[in-house]
Order: structure tokens, then sequence, then C-alpha cells
């Protein structure tokens, strides 16, 4: 009993935070279609009004030709009874078109209160004063068709209403715009709902973990920065470094990302992610100083040549680097920026940026990090993400090992699996994946509480993808990488 609570309490929150992070990112939509549905019903609703109008009179039937009151006999009650029944006889029809001239009558009805002989005709239709007259028309043409049926008759009349001026269905909005609102808001449950069903995203590492056999690394938080007119890369970086809890959460990750690679004799390190905006320049930059504090020599290589980020971060004017190399201007010992003491150097991606991509995977690469190797303990490569961009598959064939960095709710589980998947591929080893930008609402997570990194632009019209569909259980994944890697 108490396991079923348990699992239906789970299953409730899974499904709120579902709707949560879809509301989050199609807030605007669901609102746009809510007015939308407001609008078309209201719309609609007066567009298709039509007003009508209702002519009635009260009156008495009497037997006979002799005036009753009050409840009156029970002949003339019984009369009564009969007189809705006769108001459709096509005599009376007959009569009432001849009369008035019309092909077509407006709706007759009539009641009557139970054992009285007192009752009430009305005509509704949407001409006032064709309603007046045929309700006339009726009243003198009834007791000639009652008398037929069920012999002489007299209606007395108690109240008229003359020619109707008010309509007796006034329009209202009410109605249509709460209908509206409800079938939008109903609209916009549905697309969220389906939203965060097709686009299931990573929030904590077991999400992951039953699907990819990639190491899990850690969590790092985001750090909050003082809304500005334009935060830039340095002062998110800068914060960073003043973050006690981001700072901890990094040496923890570095040191198991540094046990790992020492464990398999790496030294070169490819960095990506599986889509852009995920932090990983920003993750890059900050692993290179964790390692140097930990005594690592330490060299940072932008690999995106079509939007480079590394000096951005570093607080650096663009200069010569790593496309210049490719391209055959310049010497490996010279393209190597040194930020100082206690810092790590970098190699920034250079002027002529989206030049020499090709080359990535080439002899030339290969040559410039054969050269660095004997200079530097971990050499990390800064690449574009993976599912947009071969780049950083090129790239990779030239690494020792990969690492993935996965931001909290914004890649989809498919794309890090199917990315992970891509890069075991083309024969690099997994080390792992790092989740990043953390709020700790995912299940599993360090509880570390964060902000938020700026978006990641710069590869506009590029769309690149895989279809791998490695798995063990759910029928996609990341199945086995070459060797075991990871750390404790």
């Amino acid at each position: 009993m108490n396991e079923h609570r348990q699992e239906s309490t789970v299953w409730a929150a899974d499904l709120l935070g579902l709707f949560a992070r879809s509301l989050r990112r199609l807030w605007w939509l669901c609102l746009v279609l809510i007015v939308l549905c407001t609008a078309l019903f209201g719309g609609y609703a007066r567009l298709s009004y039509r007003a009508q109008y209702t002519a009635s009179i009260t009156f008495l039937v009497n037997a006979g030709g002799t005036a009753q009151s009050g409840t009156g006999t029970a002949t003339a009650a019984q009369m009564a009874k009969t007189f809705p029944y006769i108001l459709t006889s096509g005599l009376l029809d007959s009569a009432v078109c001849a009369d008035t001239g019309l092909t077509a009558l407006p709706v007759i009805s009539a009641t009557s209160e139970e054992d009285t002989n007192l009752c009430t005709l009305s005509v509704t239709g949407t001409d006032a004063q064709q309603c007046y007259d045929v309700l006339q028309s009726v009243i003198a043409h009834y007791p000639d068709v009652a008398e037929l049926v069920v012999g002489p008759t007299e209606l007395v009349m108690m109240d008229q209403t003359g020619v109707p001026t008010q309509p007796s269905n006034p329009f209202s909005w009410r109605q249509p715009l709460v209908r509206g609102a409800v079938i939008g808001a109903l609209l916009s449950l549905l697309l969220l709902y389906l939203s965060g069903r097709a686009r299931v995203t990573v929030m904590s590492r077991d999400d992951l973990q039953q699907v990819t056999s990639a190491r899990y690394l850690g969590a790092l938080p985001a750090v909050r920065v003082k809304k500005r007119s334009r935060t830039t890369s340095a002062a998110l970086s800068e914060a960073m470094a003043h973050s006690s809890a981001y700072c901890e959460a990094m040496r923890i990750v570095s040191m198991r990302i540094d046990k790992a690679m020492q464990r398999h004799d790496y030294r070169t390190m490819l960095v990506s992610s599986a889509a852009p905006g995920e932090g990983k320049t920003t993750f890059v930059c900050q692993l290179a100083d964790a390692l140097t504090r930990q005594g690592r020599r330490v060299l940072v290589i932008d690999c995106d040549l079509r939007n480079p980020s590394v000096h951005k971060v570093f607080g650096r004017p663009l200069q010569a680097g790593l496309a210049e190399y490719l391209a055959g201007s310049g010497m490996a010992g010279q393209i190597v920026t040194a930020l100082g003491k206690g810092k790590p150097d970098v190699v920034f991606a250079g002027r002529r940026t989206g030049t020499q991509t090709e080359q990535l995977g080439g002899d030339a690469f290969r040559t410039l990090l054969d050269a660095l190797r004997a200079r530097y303990d971990v050499i990390l490569l800064d690449t574009p993400p993976c599912a947009i961009m071969t780049d950083a598959l090129e790239t990779g064939e030239a690494a020792d090992c990969a690492l993935l960095v996965v931001r909290q709710d914004a890649a989809s589980r498919v794309s890090v699996i199917n990315s992970l998947a891509a890069l075991d591929s083309f024969g690099v080893p997994v080390l792992g994946y790092a989740l990043n930008v953390c709020t700790g609402r995912g299940r599993g997570q360090s509880g570390y509480g964060y902000g938020g990194y700026g978006g990641y632009g710069g590869y506009g019209g590029y769309s690149y993808g895989y279809g791998y569909g490695y798995g063990r259980d759910r029928g996609y994944g990341y199945g086995q990488q070459k060797e075991k890697t990871g750390a404790d």
C-alpha cells in the first residue's frame, strides 16, 4: 500500500515537473493560444448571433361560448390541454399563412397550467412585427379550427406583450469568452504535455544511468550574476571563480577527470556538448583553472573556429592562433598565449575563423598536438556541439578521450545519447559526462542552487544530427565504450 502510494506520488511529481519545464519554455505560446481561442469563440458567437423576438399572450380557454374565470370547469381545462396540439395542426397553419401571406411561419408554442384553463401562446422569430402579426392571426383563427376538433370555444385575453422591442435572447460575451478561455487552457495543457513528452530533457544522472554506460563525473551549479544590460562571458567566469559552491563542485569534477586521465595515460581531452547553449566553453575554462590549481600544466585550445568563445571567457581580444597555424602562417610555439602565473596557457581560435575547419582532422593538427603533449600534462580541446557540427568528431580523432557537457533541462536525452554514440563511433573513448547548470530540482543532484548561463549562438544555418540506436533496456542509447573510463 505504501509502495503504491509512493509510486503515485513520484508519478505525480514527475508529471508536474514535466508541465513546469514545458511551461517555462512555452508560456508565451500558451498565452497566445488562450487569447486566440478566446477571441475566436467570442468573434464566432458575435458573428453568428441572431436576435430573436417573442410575442406572447395569456388567455383563458372556455367552452360553449360561456365566460369562465379562475380554474374553470373540467371541460374547459381539458380543452386547454388540447390547445397546444391544435396549434400544430395543418388547418391552423394554412389559415394563418393565408391570413399573413407568409410561406413559412415562425416558431409557435403554447403551454397550459395544470388543472386550469389558463394558456400562454408565444410566437418567436427574427422579425418582431411579424411575430406579433402571426400571434394575432393565431388568436383570430384558433376558435374556428378548435370548433372542428372539440366544439365551440372562446378565448378570454388576460395579458398581451404587444410588438416586442427587445430580443428574447440578448447577446452576452461572458459565455463564449469563458468557453474559449477554457478550451484554450485545455489545448495549452495538451501542448505542454506533448512537448514535454517529445522533448524529454536530462534532469539528473538517473535520466542517463539506465540507457548509457558513460561515466557520470559530477554536477556543477549555476552562478547567479547581477542583472546588467549586458552580462559578458568574462563577468560570468569571474562570478564563478568567487562562488564557493561552484568552486567546490568544479574541484570535485576536476579531480575525477584528472584521476581518470592519469589512469589511462591520456593527455588530450575533447570537450563538447550535444547542443549549443550548454555552457561548454565556460566549463572548459573553469576546468583548466581548477586543474592548474592542482599543479597540472594545462593548455586550452579553442577548436571552435566557427564560433570562437574562449578569448571572451578569459577576457582577451581575439588574436592569431589555431586558424593561422592550420593555414601555415604560424609555428606551434608562436600561437600559445600565457595568461600568467597560476593560469593555464591558451591557443585561441585565431582571426581567420571558419576557414580551416576541414583541417581539424588532418595531419597538421595532429602534428601540433604531438608537439604540445611534451609540454603539458593536460590539453583541453573546446569544440563545437556534436549534434550540429562534424568539427568535434573530426577533432576527436586526434584526441585521447572526450567529455560531454550536459546542461540540465536543456538537451534532450536522445540528443545526448546520440552524441555519446557518435563520439564512440569515431573511435574517441568517452571519459564521461558532467551535468552543468544544475538547479538541484532534478533527482540525484548535488543540491547546489543556481541561476543560468547566457545563450550560445553562432551556428545559424548549420544542422547536423545522428541516428545511432545503441542501448540495452529502452530501445535507444549509448551502449559500450571501447575502454572502461571514468573516475570514482
